[in-house]
């Protein structure tokens, strides 16, 4: 079977997440990568934006909310992409990965991440 797919990597943003409130109130950097799988859409033959995913749509999501309220997990934050990100129309499914700086991790990993991934059930 063939597969469709739109795929974002690296979308950067300053957000205030984290269980500890230094974190919350001094930010961290973030990057997200989004995965979607697509319905077939007429966009890969027709060459009109309106016939498939925009994926600056995609990427206004991970942005609103990595910058918007804060949670204290990044499984939250990573769920609430991909929660978002399914609604569009034309979506079969999405896979969210988040990563973070995370400071005072054992062993001083670039980034600490979280992926999920959610397809629709309809």
């Amino acid at each position: 079977m063939d597969r469709q797919e739109i795929v974002l990597e690296g979308i950067a943003f300053l957000g205030h997440h984290g269980v500890y409130e230094q974190e919350r109130r001094e930010g961290r950097r973030f990057e997200v990568d989004i995965r979607c799988e697509l319905e077939p859409l007429p966009g890969f033959e027709t060459d009109r934006l309106e016939d498939t995913i925009d994926y600056t749509q995609l990427a206004r999501i991970a942005v609103e909310e990595g910058t918007g309220a804060s949670v204290q997990l990044v499984e939250r934050l990573a769920a609430r992409i991909a929660e978002r990100c399914l609604a569009l129309e034309g979506l079969r499914s999405v896979e969210v990965t988040v990563r973070k700086k995370a400071h005072g991790v054992p062993g001083d990993p670039r980034w600490v991440a979280v992926r999920v991934v959610r397809t629709r059930s309809d």
